[in-house]
């Protein structure tokens, strides 16, 4: 799958738009090759009154390259897995996020991914660019969510991580 780089595209979107809408529950991406667009995978949950997650689905053995914002964009998702998937971007602007995870909860599961990209341009006014982004996260207490195994690879800018968790709980990182 191919996209150009105008910003709103994603080559695979699922969001729910209000807390009616069908939910998008164990889903699996499996072997794909998807190149350029703002982001490769995206799914939304609903974040309302009601904070509707999605559940159980699964990014595997993807090469994904060359998105503007963000490989693998992930919110108000539950007990995912996104694993041994290459992610390579050959030269952002700025403020790209590899792996970005948000309001997400359980123990979900981001394992061996092989991640690198070089930051070209500036980032400005607190914008950063991240391998993998945790923000506003919770695992399980009994089953702690996990980031392992990845092999990441940033250069370029001020403000560019590896890994970057904020205002998150219950997150084991281990041989990264």
């Amino acid at each position: 799958v191919k996209a150009s780089y105008d910003l709103g595209r994603a080559l695979v979107m699922g969001e729910r738009h209000n807390r009616l809408e069908v939910s998008n529950d164990y889903n699996k991406f499996v072997n794909n090759k998807l190149s350029g667009g703002s982001y490769a995978i995206v799914f939304r949950g609903f974040g309302g009154l009601n904070n509707i997650v999605d559940k159980g689905n699964e990014i595997l053995n993807n090469d994904i390259k060359d998105q503007y914002v963000s490989g693998v964009s992930l919110y108000k998702q539950e007990s995912f897995i996104v694993g041994n998937n290459n992610i390579n971007e050959s030269g952002t602007s700025s403020e790209f996020s590899a792996i970005d995870i948000s309001g997400c909860t359980g123990s979900f599961r981001i394992t061996d991914n092989r991640i690198a990209f070089v930051v070209t341009g500036l980032n400005f006014n607190g914008s950063r660019s991240n391998g993998v982004l945790l923000e506003d996260c919770s695992g399980d207490a009994s089953e702690p969510a996990l980031v392992s195994n990845n092999m990441i690879s940033v250069g370029g800018s001020l403000y560019t991580y590896g890994i970057s968790i904020d205002n998150s709980s219950y997150v084991g990182v281990y041989h990264n």
